[in-house]
């Protein structure tokens, strides 16, 4: 496995004593993260980047070591939905993970378990999305993707 520090990759899980894998690093990965800001957190992305996210979590698939984007509501459906996940190769890929569900997932109505006035506020909020973030002192939706990244490593 290639190791970068800018690589979403998980390293395999290092050989303690008769192949049992590392109790610390085994419990570092959640099956899931959510991607939601916190407390006072919460207004430092614009609505829409802010909605997305709420919608969107962090995911280990159990077969492999990737970390994944998916859509919360789709996450148990057993067969594929257009652009419910997405393996960003790289930290600097999060936030373009995010944008392509936002917008082929749910912009483009393929989330069939998504309430239709999510789906509406979405496209509304997404209008005033980069201006919020200009005028309003708020954290783009890239720059807060690769402090997410350092905090959960």
């Amino acid at each position: 496995m290639k190791s970068s520090a800018s690589s979403l990759a998980l390293r395999p899980p290092k050989k303690v004593q008769d192949g049992e894998a590392d109790p610390e690093l085994v419990a570092k990965r959640h099956p899931s993260i959510n991607l939601i800001p916190q407390g006072e957190a919460s207004s430092m992305l614009s609505d829409y980047n802010n909605l997305l996210v709420r919608h969107i979590e962090f995911f280990y698939p159990s077969s492999d070591d990737r970390v994944g984007l998916r859509c919360i509501h789709c996450k148990d459906h057993p067969q594929h939905i257009t652009a419910a996940t997405f393996f960003p190769s790289t930290i600097g890929s999060i936030s373009s993970g995010l944008g392509t569900i936002g917008a082929r997932h749910f912009g483009w109505g393929k989330c069939p378990f998504v309430q239709p006035e999510t789906v509406q506020q979405m496209i509304e909020t997404k209008k005033t999305s980069g201006l919020q973030t200009r005028s309003q002192g708020r954290v783009g939706l890239d720059a807060y993707c690769k402090n997410l990244a350092k905090q959960y490593g």
